[in-house]
């Protein structure tokens, strides 16, 4: 029997780091405060709404983090799916995952993205579409490009998160 090729690891952990600090932290944190401070009607209301949002973030991930010792198996939630309810719900999560979740979440990342940087250069608001349009497609061609271009702009986007991030902590006490 021949033994499958090993896959050469091209994600160091700096990039493998900031992949998971993007996929907690998101865009959420820059496009939610006003609406949650509206909808709380003050700052400490608001402020206990992120901590509960936290709170809840947290046991999230530890329990990801028990299952993950308690079913040692690599693939993630797919590997975990197939372990406690079988082939089927691993099957459909997987698809959701492809057709619906992730295309969804850039699409409207993009967006996002689109329409701050329209606003910061004071530019029509139509061009956002086109803005977030470009942008969803300059990064799936360096992501195709190989894991390098793909690591290095998530690094630098994790950067230009986070700075924002610590100064409105920062700042904000």
């Amino acid at each position: 029997m021949k033994d499958k090729p090993q896959l050469k690891k091209t994600i160091g952990f700096f990039v493998a780091t900031s992949i998971v600090i993007g996929s907690l932290i998101e865009s959420g944190i820059f496009m939610k405060p006003g609406i949650i401070l509206s909808s709380a009607g003050n700052s400490a209301m608001a402020m206990l709404a992120w901590v509960i949002g936290g709170v809840i973030t947290l046991a999230g991930g530890l329990t990801i983090a028990e299952v993950s010792v308690k079913i040692p198996r690599t693939g993630g939630l797919y590997a975990y799916l197939e372990t406690v309810y079988g082939k089927v719900w691993d099957f459909l999560c997987g698809w959701n995952q492809s057709l619906i979740y992730g295309p969804a979440v850039i699409g409207a990342l993009g967006m996002y993205f689109g329409s701050i940087l329209a606003n910061f250069f004071g530019s029509v608001q139509n061009n956002k579409v086109w803005i977030g349009i470009l942008t969803v497609l300059f990064l799936t061609t360096m992501n195709l490009l190989g894991t390098k271009f793909g690591g290095f702009i998530q690094i630098m986007f994790i950067v230009g998160k986070l700075i924002p991030i610590f100064m409105i902590a920062f700042f904000g006490l």
